[in-house]
């Protein structure tokens, strides 16, 4: 827990992670979004790039998430009923709810997926707007 500057409230250590990884996840949204509509075109080169950016950072999480399987059983820290609650709930904070790590690197995950179809997307949207410029440039633009 810490405490929150601009309410003096306290919030658990993860909240600030949390938001901004939900800022990205919006962008990445919007940018999905976009693309979908034809609003958002990159060339190939460009995209290529963004799309190596994608597989290592996927390569990333599912680093993290294999690391995480250790943590998804409750550390062994006696029969107490204070030792098992205490291990469950560190468990928790790793894997099993919706604000653990391992539901974050899901979400990202998804999003990255959502992302990368949109890359390929725009891609698309840029060599049908680049095609349909040349046509019109050489005069063989049927419209």
């Amino acid at each position: 827990m810490y405490v929150d500057k601009s309410t003096g409230r306290p919030r658990p250590w993860n909240d600030h992670a949390l938001d901004s990884v939900g800022k990205a996840l919006h962008k990445m949204q919007g940018l999905t979004q976009a693309a979908a509509a034809g609003g958002f075109a990159v060339n190939d080169s460009g995209g290529a790039a963004m799309l190596a950016a994608v597989r290592d950072l996927r390569a990333e999480l599912d680093g993290q998430l294999a690391a995480l399987a250790t943590l998804r059983q409750s550390p062994r820290l006696g029969t107490t009923p204070g030792a098992l609650v205490a291990g469950e709930h560190v468990r928790r904070s790793a894997t099993g709810d919706p604000r653990s790590l391992d539901a974050v690197i899901e979400q990202v995950g998804t999003a990255l997926d959502e992302f990368e179809s949109a890359l390929r997307k725009a891609m698309a949207n840029y060599r049908e707007t680049d095609s349909g410029n040349r046509a019109v440039l050489h005069g063989t633009h049927q419209g």
